[in-house]
């Protein structure tokens, strides 16, 4: 899977948030400053050609959909970042994680319980 750029990215979640979706909506979608139909049509080539969006034809109009579901996109996004960034520790990246983003004692205990959670059906 190919990494994406931001722009792609926010095509990528507008997409996500409208499907199916057209050009204009797309447009539509961003706030102003909003990117000329010619850069939009560029980024949607792009995402199309990296196999992330596809369309179908509505009569004279392309109308857009994702081809990789929102979770599947986050769990890759989130492997790069562990082997990028952790040297593809999870562990290492959920100490980070739980330091650096100030977790309340009820988050770290939905933490716990997730842990747990997935530790009791690895045992089963």
């Amino acid at each position: 899977m190919n990494e994406l750029t931001k722009a792609e990215e926010k095509v990528l979640q507008i997409i996500w948030a409208q499907e199916p979706t057209y050009m204009k909506d797309i447009l539509d979608a961003y706030e102003e400053p909003r990117p000329a139909k010619t850069t939009l049509a560029t980024i949607l080539k792009r995402v199309i050609d990296k196999g992330f969006v596809s369309y179908k034809m509505a009569g004279s109009i392309r109308q857009y959909y994702s081809v990789i579901s929102k979770h599947k996109f986050l769990k890759f996004k989130m492997r790069n970042l562990i082997h990028g960034f952790f040297d593809n520790s999870p562990s290492q990246f959920v100490s980070f994680f739980s330091e650096e983003m100030d977790l309340t004692k009820e988050e770290l205990e939905q933490l716990k319980n997730v842990y747990k959670s997935k530790s009791d059906r690895k045992g089963k």
